[in-house]
């Protein structure tokens, strides 16, 4: 029961998940500090997208570059 509780327990801040640490360590850059309500949900999103996202990232493009800038007209 113990060990139970501890795998469906929330995480202790001590032991932060590393999505969420990274998304919290991003508040300077965004300057948005999520609070403890938005943090897991976000990391959970971000999460998703990056699981979803993983194929496309492993296509080899060759020698097409990735844009850098973008210019309006």
């Amino acid at each position: 029961m113990g060990i139970a509780a501890l795998l469906l327990g929330p995480p202790l801040l001590a032991q932060e998940r590393p999505m969420e640490a990274t998304i919290r360590s991003m508040a300077t850059v965004t300057g948005t500090n999520l609070s403890d309500a938005w943090l897991e949900p976000t990391a959970g999103l971000v999460g998703v997208i990056l699981a979803d996202s993983q194929p496309l990232r492993a296509l080899d493009l060759g020698s097409i570059e990735p844009a850098t800038y973008f210019k309006a007209d």
